[in-house]
């Protein structure tokens, strides 16, 4: 090799070594954050012998996304029976239910659940293991083609390229949320009411009534749920429906808002699919404001009365609607 050669030899490999360097400092700060990620892991995803422990990190993660929560710890530990729903079916007691049943279940309830993300849920859990029971929770205002939310969908992205986990901007908000809880003594909360009992009710019967000035016939979701139903029948998967209970007050919603007969559709929908748990309807339980929360959660105590009834089918408050498919 002459000198010529041999000088731009030289020269090109400085040049390779400075961008390399260069690239090295680039990275330097995503490396960092990978890291700092992976060492909160805010939704227990790679199950990281992190800082954070549970106790901080689940009411965070349970706020900001729970599918992602529960559906990583559901892979991680699958069960044969299974419930489905929105924020009220969400806080049954699993340990009751087995004390009652001596049935071991997953909760996969979601506060602010939609339709969709139920569905979404049960055919992402029907591909790890085979359910032998499941119960879904479907109330009127929620079974509207207009409610699309799909957080269930992130959990689906990350799971499918975990890469996803470290951009993600719920993992960084998470995350942020755990370091302040952890470090500042920080409790996290959404949307505390600073008012009254009677003020927060009013107020929350006033948000529920919004769903029915939004509403969209259920065509998707009745299509959705008949295939579910086809799919428990072919595979011997019992599935059962739960209509929760609501304050009379928010019972006279669906009157006022003249949706009679879209209550009465749900009823023959739910029925098409499988045996339907109805207790939402006027009797001693739903007319007392001191068996609810507010006017469509009930209290620890109610939740007791109604896992009580469906698991030991000693029917008082809840009505047995019969699986009629049209």
């Amino acid at each position: 090799m002459n000198h010529s050669n041999l000088f731009i030899f030289n020269s090109e490999k400085r040049d390779v070594v400075k961008l390399t360097v260069r690239l090295a400092w680039f990275g330097l700060p995503f490396l960092l954050a990978a890291l700092f990620i992976l060492i909160i892991d805010p939704f227990d995803f790679f199950e990281a012998a992190g800082v954070i422990p549970d106790e901080i990190k689940r009411p965070i993660a349970m706020q900001l996304n729970p599918p992602l929560w529960k559906l990583n710890r559901f892979e991680k530990d699958p069960k044969e029976f299974i419930l489905l729903g929105d924020s009220r079916m969400a806080p049954l007691e699993t340990e009751v239910i087995k004390e009652v049943s001596g049935e071991d279940y997953a909760n996969l309830g979601y506060g602010g659940a939609s339709v969709r993300e139920i569905i979404e849920t049960f055919w992402i859990i029907v591909k790890k293991t085979p359910p032998k029971k499941v119960f879904i929770g479907v109330n009127l205002e929620k079974y509207n083609d207009y409610e699309v939310t799909n957080r269930v969908s992130s959990y689906a992205a990350i799971h499918e390229n975990p890469a996803i986990y470290f951009v993600d901007h719920g993992v960084w908000e998470a995350a942020y949320y755990n370091i302040r809880g952890y470090w500042g003594k920080a409790k996290f909360t959404l949307g505390t009411p600073n008012m009254t009992r009677e003020e927060f009710w009013q107020e929350d019967l006033k948000t529920w009534g919004l769903y029915y000035k939004k509403y969209a016939e259920p065509k998707k979701y009745r299509q959705d749920l008949l295939e579910i139903s086809k799919y428990c029948r072919k595979n011997g998967i019992e599935l059962k429906f739960i209509i929760f209970p609501a304050h009379i007050d928010a019972q006279k919603l669906i009157t006022d808002a003249g949706f009679q007969t879209q209550n009465e559709a749900l009823h023959r929908d739910l029925t098409a699919c499988g045996d339907v748990y109805d207790f939402n309807w006027a009797n001693d339980l739903t007319e007392n404001e001191n068996n609810f929360l507010d006017p469509v959660h009930v209290n620890q105590e109610t939740r007791r009365v109604i896992i009580t009834e469906v698991w030991k089918n000693d029917l008082k408050y809840g009505k047995l609607l019969f699986y009629a498919p049209q």
